[in-house]
C-alpha cells in the first residue's frame, strides 16, 4: 500500500523521478534534506517506502535543501541537486532500487557553478549530467564515469559571460531525445537558452536565446518524444507555449501560446511543470497557485493540445495535491505520480484512455 501523506523524508516534497525499469520512484524532501526511495507495484501503481537517504547520515553529504532528482537511462545511477549545499550528488542504484552514496560535487569544484542548484537532466546516452543553477544564473556540465557513475568536470556557462544569455535564474533544463541539443529555462530572462551538444564528448556550444509571449517567468521545459516540439511554462504569464523544434539546428519557431482562462481549472494559473507521456499523446501541467494537475490530449503529429481534465486539491478525499509542482509518468504509461509540497505527499493516478484520464489511486 502507499506510505501515505507525511512520510518521513517527504517534508516539502519538490520533485519525483521514476527509474527506467519502473520498479522505483525517488522523491526529494527539501524540508528533511532527504530522498525517499519507494518500490512501485507496476500493476496497481501503489508505492511502498523502502529507504530514506538523508543528508549527514551514514556518510551522505550534499543533500541540504535537495530540490531535484533524476535516474540514469541505464538504471545504474541516481543524481540529485541541492540549493542550500550548492551541490550535485551521485548515487549508485542497487538491484532493489536502493541508493548508495558515491560523491557530492560542490559549487566551485571542477569549474562548476552550482550556487542555488535547482534542476538537472541526464543525457539520453547517459554520458552527461547538466545542472541549472538559479542563484548563479548558470548551466554546469559533468561527464559521467561509465563504470562508477561518478561525475567528472565538464565546465560551465554563466549568463552574460562570453556572449551567453537566457540563463538568468535558470530553473529548468532538458536534453533533446536525439541528444543533439540542451535547452535551459531562464526565469529571470523570460527566455529559453539553446545549446548544441557534441554527442561524442557531451560538450555544449551556446547558440541563442528565445524570448516572446507566454515566457514571462519560465519555470519548466519539456520536449516531445519525437523531438519535434518543445513546451514551456511561463509562471508569470500563466501560460503554456508550444514551439516547433528543428531537429537539425535545434531552433525553436512558430510559438503558440495557451493562456490561463479566468475561472477555469486548466493548470495554467502559476504553472510550475510540464511533462509529456512516452507515447506523446498526453501532456501534464501542474499549477501550484490553484493546486491543479491538468491533463491535455496531445496530437503527436502537430503538437496541438486539448485540455480534457483537471484534478484540483480537495476534490477527492485524500488526493493531497496542495501546491502540486512536479510529475513523473511511468514509461509504460500506466501510472502518473505528482509531488505536492504543501501536503508533503506523492499522489498516484492511473491514466485512463478516454475522457476520465486520471483515476485516483492513493496518496
Amino acid at each position: 500500500e502507499s506510505d501515505g501523506v507525511l512520510t518521513p523524508g517527504l517534508v516539502t516534497v519538490s520533485s519525483v523521478a521514476l527509474s527506467h525499469d519502473g520498479k522505483n520512484l525517488y522523491a526529494t524532501g527539501s524540508g528533511e534534506d532527504a530522498i525517499q526511495v519507494f518500490s512501485r507495484d507496476a500493476t496497481t501503481g501503489l508505492l511502498a517506502g523502502s529507504q530514506i537517504v538523508r543528508d549527514g547520515v551514514a556518510g551522505v553529504s550534499g543533500l541540504d535543501g535537495v530540490r531535484d532528482v533524476v535516474a540514469s537511462p541505464n538504471g545504474d545511477f541516481v543524481y540529485a541537486v541541492s540549493a542550500t549545499d550548492d551541490a550535485v550528488v551521485a548515487f549508485t542504484r542497487t538491484a532493489n532500487g536502493q541508493l548508495l552514496f558515491l560523491d557530492a560535487v560542490l559549487d566551485g569544484q571542477a569549474g562548476a557553478r552550482l550556487d542555488g542548484a535547482f534542476a538537472l537532466a541526464v543525457s539520453p546516452d547517459g554520458k552527461n549530467v547538466y545542472v541549472a543553477s538559479d542563484a548563479e544564473d548558470a548551466l554546469s556540465m559533468f561527464a559521467v564515469v561509465a563504470e562508477t557513475g561518478e561525475l567528472g568536470p565538464g565546465g560551465s556557462f554563466a549568463d552574460g559571460v562570453a556572449g551567453v544569455n537566457g540563463l538568468a535564474i535558470a530553473q529548468s533544463v532538458v536534453v533533446s531525445p536525439d541528444g543533439k541539443h540542451v535547452y535551459v529555462g531562464g526565469r529571470g530572462d523570460d527566455a529559453i537558452a539553446i545549446f548544441s551538444r557534441d554527442q561524442f564528448l557531451g560538450t555544449l556550444l551556446f547558440q541563442s536565446a528565445v524570448t516572446g509571449a507566454g515566457l514571462d517567468g519560465v519555470t519548466d521545459v519539456a520536449i516531445s518524444p519525437d523531438g519535434n516540439f518543445l513546451y514551456a511554462t511561463g509562471f508569470d504569464d500563466d501560460a503554456l507555449v508550444r514551439f516547433t523544434r528543428n531537429p537539425t539546428t535545434g531552433a525553436l519557431t512558430n510559438p503558440s501560446v495557451t493562456s490561463h482562462a479566468a475561472g477555469v481549472e486548466d493548470g495554467l494559473d502559476g504553472p510550475r511543470s510540464v511533462e509529456i507521456s512516452r507515447d506523446g499523446r498526453r501532456l501534464f501541467v501542474t499549477g501550484d497557485v490553484g493546486s491543479v494537475l491538468a491533463v491535455y490530449r496531445r496530437d503527436p503529429d502537430n503538437g496541438v493540445l486539448k485540455r480534457i481534465q483537471a484534478e484540483v486539491d480537495g476534490a477527492r478525499t485524500g488526493d493531497a495535491l496542495a501546491g502540486v509542482r512536479a510529475t513523473a509518468v511511468s514509461r509504460d504509461g500506466r501510472h502518473l505520480y505528482a509531488a505536492a509540497p504543501i501536503d508533503n505527499a506523492v499522489v498516484a493516478f492511473v491514466p485512463e484512455p478516454e475522457a476520465t484520464l486520471l483515476a485516483f489511486v492513493a496518496a
